[in-house]
């Protein structure tokens, strides 16, 4: 994750990337991060950010146009604390009057009237 936020900092410099982990290891991750820092002599820009099972994150659209996909963290089974993410796509048919909404209230509509569909499990 360090490494992939530094180099992602080179050609994202305004944006850090953000990695979930589960909520137990966020103070650990945080004390990885300072160590990498102090040993490499710079900042790594990254937001660390814990999850527990149910929370739902939605995913960012380069073309910034699709609202539909977002991740559901999950229980998960491990030797260390951990979460597992489902990936779902909410499907709404907008009719055609609909369709000159503004962003925020399609967003509503997405969240209160669209049906979800599983996509992938991992």
């Amino acid at each position: 994750a360090f490494s992939h936020a530094r180099q992602r900092s080179l050609r994202h410099p305004e944006s850090p990337a953000k990695y979930y982990v589960p909520v137990e290891i966020v103070k650990q991750f945080e004390e990885a991060k300072q160590k990498m820092e102090s040993i490499n002599g710079e900042e790594i820009s990254m937001e660390i950010i814990g999850v527990r099972p149910g929370d739902e994150i939605e995913i960012d659209n380069c073309s910034g146009n699709n609202m539909d996909l977002f991740v559901r963290a999950f229980a998960s089974k491990h030797r260390v604390p951990c979460v597992g993410y489902e990936l779902w796509r909410r499907k709404l048919e907008l009719k055609e009057e609909l369709k000159s909404l503004s962003r925020s209230d399609r967003a509503y509509l997405f969240r209160s009237k669209s049906r979800e569909e599983i996509q992938a499990c991992y």
